[in-house]
């Protein structure tokens, strides 16, 4: 830099415009960290800012929790660093308010691969149903709730559409997201009926009673977006976003590509092309497509090279000659791919095949558990994260459901969930492998971690749990980080309450307590 504005002086003291005209269009963009500056991608961000109630003063608890909290704020912001440009600029095509960008931060913590107990995956926290409306592909290859861009469009269109749907509210809007259209509909007409004093014609998302866990989910993002904005007055240094694309889309040339081949051309760890591509299931990128990945921009050009020079075929192919009594589901099981892949690339019309003949299947390049993030490899480290209790393995069988596990050892159905990488409501396929952890009786459960100012004004959200046999209040406490006392308030009940199987209970969730 020095060296820079030496040249300017010299060019200056020459005499020369046009020299030094086009020096200055070659000084690099200098962006300061913490200051959203012209070059700060904060600066569009706040410059874009829409909603006139993010100045609310109901606001303010919930903007005092994020500023006894940076920590855990700049750790979020943090990682939504390389994907907040594509965001932004995906919500400015469609003039849409950059408060909306911040919404990953608070549906789930710019965390790709967060999966929620209501079955909400990525980002943007699709459900399943929700996700494939709005064009979100979710097979064995891959779950696109989870991948950055497409999710993205997704969620943007879907905010869009609830826009339109509540007359350009978009606070309603952002409850619709949470709490589901119909929801937001009801409580309008609850509004109407009720024909209180001085009723609205068009009543806001102030006036209106909906869910709890809605009621602090709108607030949230609204003072996320102030925070941010007065982030110098709150003592509160923005981490530097440069306003300028830090990933890019790339090709694959059009065909399926092994992802340790594709880390190796982009010079990347595998562990980190499966980060910036999380909606990718596998070992390979699709057989139909996307035939595209999300890498870091400083290594797009030695991909894109490395691929060009790359030999014709980007997966590896074994030759399998089918033994007797095999079928198409062990075959595919054995070589980590589906009977679909196996049929399109056999031009098989059936299920049905012959011992002694030869099919040609796609394999992975290395052993499965290099494929570090793969679901397979993501579920093996979650069942074998060493919990109390004794582990015990269960294979599912035909007509078993997750309650009648948890029954069986002693446990609760959203524990078994939680170990095994599902969410309650999850279909359970026969032959599937379940760990549980089942606790010796009258084994002490664990301190509670203390709770951070403010909590339960900004739990992430509010479920509803429905009690199975031999749950107590303190285990259900301890399981959901918060405390007995907590429970009873939350659900008008006595400690001395008896819980009824099948009795519903309302709990907060905590997103600072819960295990990442």
């Amino acid at each position: 830099m020095k060296r820079i504005v030496n040249q300017i002086t010299s060019l200056s003291q020459m005499n020369s415009p046009l020299l030094l005209l086009i020096l200055l269009l070659h000084i690099p963009s200098i962006g300061v960290a913490g200051s959203p500056g012209s070059q700060s991608l904060w600066s569009e961000v706040i410059g874009g800012m829409k909603l006139t109630s993010r100045s609310d003063p109901r606001l303010a608890p919930h903007i005092l929790w994020y500023k006894n909290n940076p920590d855990y704020l700049n750790r979020v912001l943090k990682r939504g660093r390389p994907y907040l440009y594509h965001i932004v600029k995906r919500a400015q095509r469609k003039n849409l308010p950059l408060e909306l960008a911040l919404l990953p931060v608070v549906e789930s913590a710019f965390r790709a691969y967060a999966y929620s107990p209501g079955r909400a995956a990525g980002l943007w926290q699709f459900i399943p149903e929700t996700g494939k409306t709005y064009g979100l592909k979710q097979n064995w290859w891959i779950d696109e709730r989870r991948s950055i861009i497409a999710s993205t469009d997704a969620a943007l269109h879907f905010l869009k559409d609830m826009s339109r749907e509540f007359k350009g509210d978009w606070l309603l809007a952002l409850a619709a997201y949470n709490a589901g259209a119909g929801n937001v509909r009801k409580a309008i007409r609850k509004y109407h009926q009720s024909k209180k004093k001085g009723h609205k014609k068009h009543p806001t998302f102030w006036d209106l009673k909906l869910p709890k866990e809605t009621q602090g989910y709108v607030p949230r993002l609204l003072a996320l977006a102030r925070f941010i904005e007065t982030s110098k007055k709150q003592g509160f240094k923005l981490p530097y976003i440069p306003n300028r694309p830090l990933t890019a889309i790339v090709g694959t040339g059009g065909e399926q590509i092994d992802l340790t081949l594709a880390a190796e051309f982009a010079e990347l760890p595998l562990k980190k092309l499966y980060q910036h591509n999380a909606g990718l299931n596998q070992w390979a990128t699709p057989p139909e497509g996307p035939h595209q990945l999300l890498l870091p921009i400083n290594h797009v050009e030695r991909y894109q090279k490395n691929l060009k020079n790359a030999p014709q075929r980007l997966t590896q192919w074994k030759r399998h000659t089918v033994a007797k009594g095999e079928s198409l589901s062990t075959i595919a099981h054995k070589y980590h791919t589906t009977i679909a892949a196996i049929k399109e690339q056999n031009r098989l019309k059936s299920n049905k095949i012959i011992a002694g003949k030869a099919l040609t299947i796609q394999v992975p390049l290395q052993a499965m558990k290099n494929y570090t993030l793969s679901t397979s490899n993501r579920l093996n480290r979650l069942q074998n994260r060493r919990r109390p209790g004794q582990r015990h393995s269960h294979e599912v069988h035909s007509g078993e459901t997750l309650w009648d596990i948890a029954r069986k050892y002693g446990v609760t159905s959203r524990q078994l969930a939680q170990w095994n990488g599902m969410a309650p409501a999850d279909i359970l396929n026969i032959g599937k492998k379940l760990v549980v952890w089942k606790r010796e009786r009258n084994k002490p459960l664990p301190e509670l971690r203390s709770r951070p100012a403010f909590l339960s004004k900004l739990a992430t959200q509010t479920i509803y749990y429905t009690v199975r046999p031999n749950d107590t209040l303190s285990e259900i406490a301890v399981k959901f980080h918060t405390t007995t006392e907590h429970l009873v308030k939350m659900n008008t009940i006595s400690k001395k309450s008896t819980l009824k199987i099948g009795e519903t209970l309302a709990i907060r969730l905590d997103p600072t307590q819960t295990t990442p």
